[in-house]
């Protein structure tokens, strides 16, 4: 499979995510779109479109970068960070005002252009210590 359109739709998403322009971003995925691990069960497309609408106001703002970028057949796999600074109500917190960075890995599979399945782990637990909303792990 050619690597050029699933790299050209994600650098289009990653554009669009760092010019804070949800709707630009979510163009990345598929109707039928399957969102493994930020919750219990595969978010679906309202689900994924609700969890970045709270990411954008949590995180106003927010920068997105790819680390690297590993292809195989239609997977894309991203290890990736992304520097905020909190501004709005994040897991029932009140801003605080800090700065953060969120790294993690995703793994996509295109159909085309677009996402149609992604598994992704992010270091939310890192994200909460650096805003202060936990306290560090001895």
């Amino acid at each position: 499979m050619n690597m050029d359109p699933m790299r050209s739709a994600l650098t289009r998403a990653k554009n669009a995510w760092n010019r804070a322009d949800l709707d630009g971003y979510l163009q990345l995925y598929h109707p039928e779109i399957r969102l493994h691990g930020y919750s219990p069960a595969p978010l679906g497309r309202p689900e994924v479109r609700g969890f970045y609408a709270g990411f954008f106001e949590a995180f106003p703002g927010a920068q997105l970068e790819f680390d690297q970028i590993i292809s195989e057949g239609s997977l894309l796999m991203v290890r990736f960070h992304c520097d905020v600074v909190h501004r709005g109500p994040f897991l029932g917190a009140a801003a605080t005002g800090r700065s953060a960075r969120l790294e993690g890995h995703t793994s996509m599979r295109f159909l085309g252009e677009q996402v149609l399945e992604r598994w992704s782990t992010a270091d939310f637990l890192g994200l909460l210590t650096q805003l202060g909303l936990m306290q560090p792990l001895a």
